[in-house]
């Protein structure tokens, strides 16, 4: 598709989103934040929130806790239209708290999310479990 005169350049993010979740699970983080920031720099669509997403998560499993926080508030400041996957970056951005001893702020930030996200999905029984954890 990528290479392709007919592929429309949302199908081409798309397959760089699916490459770099590839690329991760295959544990090689360089090749997956290159694609993932393909898709971030050409488009703000869904796939351009999930790509910033999975990119805050890369930076954080690299325990890079201030980019990973700096990226979920570029997501949530910059694509605030694609609810499920700012409050992805919210539950994120708490884990970052957490990590970086601020347990007041994760709780506030999960509880926010409990309160506020209207989405019949994983978040908030996601964000529920992870104040449970939280001292």
């Amino acid at each position: 598709i990528k290479e392709s005169e007919k592929g429309s350049e949302e199908e081409k993010n798309s397959a760089d989103l699916y490459a770099g979740k590839a690329y991760l699970l295959k544990a090689d983080t360089a090749m997956a934040v290159k694609a993932l920031n393909n898709v971030i720099s050409k488009t703000k669509t869904v796939a351009a929130a999930e790509a910033k997403y999975n990119l805050a998560l890369v930076q954080y499993a690299k325990r890079d806790y201030k980019t990973s926080t700096k990226t979920c508030f570029d997501l949530i400041n910059n694509m605030p239209s694609h609810d499920y996957w700012v409050a992805k970056s919210f539950i994120l951005l708490s884990d970052n708290y957490v990590a970086l001893k601020d347990n007041l702020q994760a709780k506030s930030t999960l509880l926010s999310i409990i309160d506020n996200y209207e989405g019949k999905d994983d978040i908030i029984p996601t964000a529920k479990a992870k104040l449970e954890k939280i001292k």
